[in-house]
């Protein structure tokens, strides 16, 4: 299975962790995955998923809202031809906008984050509009 993953950053951090570690797992498993991280920053985890041979792909993104970052993720998204997109944080609305018009399984984490972005209702409404909305195959 061909599978992305997309995050903002691959700073060191709890979200940052799984996906290191799921590309890990899933690619001794024999799945074809890609790391897509928004911005471009080398880090300890950066250079062990380099190391590891895992492909990793910075969009360069720019501070505020990028479309440019959003047609650069397209392109990638028609290049790779992904079965199923994994987004982290934020990443989920450049992967919503990036994919529009493809059927492709998108999943996406919620975290509760300290600072209170996002409450449990509000995750749990979220999660039942993103598995109804992009499971239908």
């Amino acid at each position: 299975m061909k599978i992305i993953q997309i995050i903002p950053t691959l700073g060191v951090g709890g979200a940052e962790a799984v996906c290191e570690s799921l590309t890990k797992s899933l690619s001794l498993l024999g799945h074809d995955v890609t790391v897509i991280s928004l911005y471009s920053e080398n880090t300890i985890i950066t250079e062990r998923l380099i190391n590891n041979g895992n492909k990793l792909i910075f969009l360069d993104k720019q501070t505020g809202i990028d479309i440019k970052c959003v047609r650069r993720l397209r392109r990638l998204i028609n290049e790779i031809k992904p079965d199923v997109i994994h987004t982290h944080l934020y990443a989920l609305k450049y992967a919503v906008l990036a994919s529009l018009g493809k059927n492709i399984t998108i999943i996406h984490n919620i975290r509760i984050y300290a600072h209170g972005c996002a409450n449990i209702v509000a995750t749990h409404i979220l999660n039942f509009a993103l598995f109804t909305a992009f499971t239908l195959q």
